[in-house]
């Protein structure tokens, strides 16, 4: 998985539930185990595109939509 060091201050993922230490796992299902990973399927998709990410904190694991900004 990916860890979430920061999150940007009104950036897209700065008003959902992403949280900092967050382990990102995956993406609209598809696993995640580099940072590359994740370039790669956002280059994919359009600004305003929404995603699924699925997280870990701690031993809960949630899904968070988020809507992807320019990039």
């Amino acid at each position: 998985g990916i860890y979430v060091e920061q999150i940007t201050k009104n950036g897209p993922a700065d008003n959902t539930e992403l949280k900092e230490g967050d382990i990102i796992t995956n993406i609209d299902g598809k696993e995640l185990n580099t940072m590359n990973d994740l370039r790669e399927y956002i280059y994919t998709k359009k600004p305003n595109d929404e995603v699924t990410l699925k997280v870990t904190r701690g031993k809960i694991s949630k899904e968070i939509k988020l809507v992807l900004g320019k990039k």
